[in-house]
């Protein structure tokens, strides 16, 4: 089943189906980049040292963070 759409679903553009935040985030919230994300798998990836050069975007359980900056990497996690 894996790669096939079943024929009841809609195919629809993502732009047209997801909200995208813009909420920038505070120095305390927990924060996680692109390099911490496995391609593909979506796995957190612990690093001991992590250095942030924007404040980035709030981010809640349940939402699904997708990296923009070069998508065929497929970095795509579900905030747990």
């Amino acid at each position: 089943m894996a790669g096939e759409i079943p024929e009841y679903w809609e195919v629809r553009k993502l732009k047209y189906v997801i909200y995208l935040k813009n909420q920038r985030c505070g120095n305390s919230d927990f924060k996680i980049e692109l390099e911490n994300i496995e391609s593909k798998t979506g796995q957190y990836i612990l690093t001991n040292e992590i250095v942030f050069e924007d404040s980035g975007i709030n981010f809640y359980k349940c939402d699904i963070l997708f990296g923009k900056l070069r998508p065929y990497l497929a970095k795509v996690f579900l905030a747990k």
